[in-house]
């Protein structure tokens, strides 16, 4: 018997596109992923229902999950990415 697997992986494309990304403005603030949704960059597909977590539910998520899987998984922030997301980084 074989399985085959099919890996559908959506994410920015464009160099347009990562311009979104790669903002130093000093007001960055956690958005919605609905607000976020929201600039024209082509996304990966999420559930629906994370779409409207507020930024402290989502932080809540985070927590507790890190609570769940423990050190079987190792979360990477990368430079770009904004502080309340990098304070959950093992490694930058």
């Amino acid at each position: 018997m074989t399985t085959a697997f099919s890996k559908q992986t959506t994410i920015a494309i464009s160099e347009l596109e990562q311009s979104a990304f790669c903002q130093t403005d000093g007001n960055l603030r956690t958005k919605t992923l609905q607000e976020e949704f929201q600039t024209g960059v082509r996304w990966q597909k999420v559930p629906t229902r994370y779409l409207k977590l507020t930024p402290e539910e989502i932080a809540e998520g985070i927590v507790f999950a890190r609570k769940e899987i423990g050190e079987k998984a190792v979360l990477l922030g990368h430079h770009y990415q904004r502080d309340d997301v990098i304070q959950y980084a093992d490694f930058t």
